[in-house]
């Protein structure tokens, strides 16, 4: 199987008094999904920790990135985009990646206006270095 090369980079779209971890550029091979993604990150950089909950229906959900946890008090969340502005559509499980693309994992505040959704979704979840896998 063909290795494909992908961005992987972590934003906040809140004050966090921090700088997000750098973004990683990794080869992966390519039937890889967002989550396989976030678990090769985390193998080749220490600031790319995650921690997830698995639901039967949806798969995986990224609850935390280098230690920032969802909040679902203040409604604050972590969400996959790919590419950059464009949110995926159907969770960090089963959303194949492609050649030459940009993940960003951005940790905001859910509006409906924003996500486009009747409530709250289970959400997603990552960032880059030059790693070869």
């Amino acid at each position: 199987m063909a290795n494909i090369r992908v961005t992987f980079r972590v934003e906040y779209g809140v004050d966090l008094g921090r700088s997000p971890p750098s973004a990683i550029s990794l080869n992966i091979p390519e039937a890889c999904t967002v989550f396989n993604l976030v678990q090769i990150a985390q193998e080749n950089s220490e600031r790319h920790t995650f921690k997830y909950r698995t639901y039967p229906d949806i798969g995986a959900e990224i609850t935390t990135i280098d230690g920032i946890e969802e909040d679902p008090i203040n409604g604050i969340y972590w969400f996959f985009y790919s590419p950059w502005n464009k949110l995926i559509p159907n969770g960090v499980s089963s959303h194949k990646l492609k050649h030459n693309t940009t993940v960003v994992a951005r940790y905001e505040r859910w509006t409906r206006t924003d996500h486009s959704r009747q409530k709250a979704p289970r959400r997603q979840f990552m960032n880059i270095r030059n790693i070869q896998v």
